[in-house]
């Protein structure tokens, strides 16, 4: 990839196929330097999902700020961001962990809650697990992580693990 800047991401959600609500990430330069960062999510109650997501969330996911009433709320405000980071950090490209299904779900649902989205989207959506099997890393194995990467399924802490491995491949 010949760009300077990444929008890395990770949206957690009421299961694999859920609605997300809650996303988290960040713009980095090449080299790693973040440039800035964002954590949206809403609160999980009244959210529909079978009993096990709902409890798997509930059991797995840390306490997270309440910054939006709604998952709707947090997708504008993602949106928002992603058009602010094009304007400010020029070649901009979008990218996630692993992005199937989660956060196409979510990357799907900005573009529902209004389709004049669609010629804002990302296109391609950088996939950092196929870059590792590139790379010959297992895209499953589990990366030690540093304390700003932590605790697992914070949406911050996992985009900043997932920017990091990023751009230690394609330094």
């Amino acid at each position: 990839m010949d760009t300077q800047y990444y929008m890395v991401f990770d949206v957690e959600s009421i299961g694999l196929h859920g609605i997300g609500f809650a996303v988290g990430g960040g713009a980095f330069y090449k080299n790693g330097t973040p440039m800035s960062s964002f954590l949206f999510s809403c609160p999980t109650e009244g959210l529909k999902g079978n009993p096990e997501d709902i409890e798997w969330v509930n059991e797995n996911i840390p306490l997270l700020e309440i910054t939006h009433r709604s998952p709707r709320q947090v997708r504008k405000a993602f949106w928002e961001t992603w058009l602010e980071y094009k304007k400010i950090y020029p070649g901009i490209v979008m990218v996630a962990e692993c992005p199937w299904p989660v956060e196409t779900n979510f990357l799907s649902a900005c573009i529902q809650d209004d389709p004049t989205r669609a010629e804002d989207a990302p296109y391609p959506l950088y996939d950092v697990s196929s870059i590792m099997f590139a790379c010959d890393e297992d895209p499953l194995a589990d990366w030690e992580r540093k304390e700003f990467e932590l605790p697992v399924h914070d949406p911050l802490a996992d985009s900043s693990l997932s920017a990091r491995i990023l751009t230690s491949l394609i330094q």
